[in-house]
């Protein structure tokens, strides 16, 4: 693709998010002033979340990871000055999800509380699961157990915000005057109190990654061409090549920070006296390598990269007799005990079994970025649809009902354009399914930052992995 149709693509991008609001009435003060206080870098952790939903009263929330005077932390705002709040599911979500991240990178707490934050008077959606308020508490009772410094602002001593400064915080401040604007003082002085990153210069874009990526989801590409955009120059050492040829992994550096690599590669295998392989699908040779991969970088204390543009794992009977049971198992084994920190990024589909191989959400990463070519669900449009239309058609003929042609299209079109919709990355955002939509110009500074903060303060522990059928 030339640069003048890359240009359009990112036009395209943009007004893609920028027609999905990006949040629900104003932020919390605390984003906004965010400006003033000479912000390295900020990193929004679920900025997308609830957009699309039913929420008409729902309460401002931000959640970034910002950096002041190199010493990172998770800020974490909530409310409006003067008002009460009732913090909502989709709002505590995205609370959860910043503490996860936080308390998995030992990265100090602030939380700036504004007005009174109180649960919403729906019990059924934010009252007893493992993912409402309470969940919020024990999660900041487990960081100052786990010696994570937690620094709390708030207006009300009454609430979420009086709960957390008088119980859990090592440093904490009750106002009760509405400042639009808090005093940031105390939280400055708090901050410098905290370990800082080491001095690292920001990894130059020395290349555009948006012009490789096809528009459509079904033209191949080269993943390795994308590979070599976001890495530094010369630095990508692949791992057996000819082995696996669907799962591209090798050793990388981003801002010279070590990385593992593990990548689905988009290109047909075509080689002669070798069976074909389809772009995007694991195999079992793809699977055996990307566990043997995984387990490489684990004792090596190598964070790993995870690429996804995946259909799945290989079916068929073919696919059976050569272990793809086995190997796919090995695979998810690895993935799921692995002790370093893991980063995903969906470039395009991610689809069943293979999304949870290549550690979808549910395997805990700890940051999912999504390029707004991404595609999330269980089978690709397309085959959903009709998968979906075909078990319609059969309930409406058990009642008795004959739908005509014409009455068929318009049902398939129908399901077609609703599950199109589902796949959307924003979507997926709007659900924390996905921590961030990047553009693909941006991609490289912010997994040197995701790695910087992997980095902070790591906690290894003793690599292992149960029983793996070999």
């Amino acid at each position: 693709m030339n640069g003048d149709k890359s240009a359009v693509l990112r036009h395209q991008w943009q007004q893609l998010i920028a027609d999905w609001p990006a949040r629900f009435g104003a932020a919390p003060p605390c984003r906004e002033a965010l400006q003033s206080l000479q912000v390295q870098f900020r990193l929004p952790v679920g900025n997308l979340a609830g957009m699309g939903m039913n929420r008409p009263n729902a309460p401002p929330v931000s959640c970034d990871i910002v950096t002041f005077q190199n010493r990172p932390c998770m800020l974490i705002g909530a409310g409006e000055p003067g008002k009460v709040s009732s913090l909502d599911a989709v709002a505590l979500r995205k609370i959860l999800r910043a503490q996860q991240v936080a308390v998995a990178s030992s990265l100090p707490i602030a939380y700036f509380w504004f007005g009174r934050c109180d649960i919403a008077p729906d019990p059924a959606e934010v009252f007893p699961d493992f993912d409402a308020a309470g969940v919020l508490l024990q999660r900041a009772a487990q960081a100052s157990s786990a010696g994570i410094s937690q620094f709390v602002y708030s207006q009300q001593t009454q609430g979420l915000g009086g709960l957390v400064a008088h119980a859990l915080a090592r440093r904490s401040f009750c106002d009760s005057e509405p400042h639009d604007v808090p005093p940031y003082g105390g939280f400055l002085a708090w901050l410098q109190e905290r370990a800082a990153l080491p001095q690292r210069e920001p990894p130059v874009c020395h290349s555009d990654p948006t012009g490789t990526m096809p528009v459509r989801a079904s033209k191949e590409y080269d993943t390795r061409q994308i590979i070599t955009q976001l890495v530094d120059p010369g630095s990508f050492t692949e791992y057996r090549t000819e082995f696996g040829r669907t799962l591209i992994c090798g050793y990388a550096r981003i801002g010279e920070l070590g990385v593992g690599i593990i990548a689905n590669h988009k290109k047909h295998a075509r080689e002669p006296g070798r069976p074909f392989e389809f772009a995007g699908v694991i195999y079992s040779e793809s699977a055996d390598k990307g566990a043997r991969f995984i387990l490489d970088c684990n004792q090596n204390r190598l964070p790993l990269l995870f690429l996804q543009d995946v259909n799945g794992f290989m079916v068929g009977r073919e696919a059976e007799v050569s272990g793809i049971i086995r190997s796919g198992a090995k695979m998810v084994n690895a993935v799921s005990n692995s002790v370093v920190p893991k980063i995903t990024l969906i470039l395009g589909g991610s689809y069943g079994a293979g999304h949870y191989a290549m550690c979808g959400r549910a395997f805990d990463p700890l940051f999912l970025f999504g390029w707004p070519t991404a595609r999330y669900a269980v089978m690709g449009g397309d085959q959903a649809a009709r998968t979906l239309w075909q078990l319609q058609i059969r309930q409406a003929e058990t009642t008795g009902r004959q739908l005509s042609a014409q009455d068929q299209e318009a049902l398939f079109e129908g399901i077609r354009t609703a599950y199109e919709r589902q796949l959307d990355p924003r979507y997926a955002a709007s659900r924390l399914w996905i921590d961030h939509i990047v553009f693909p110009q941006d991609t490289r500074l912010l997994l040197f930052r995701a790695l910087e903060i992997a980095l902070y303060a790591p906690k290894w522990r003793e690599l292992r992995t149960g029983v793996i059928q070999t």
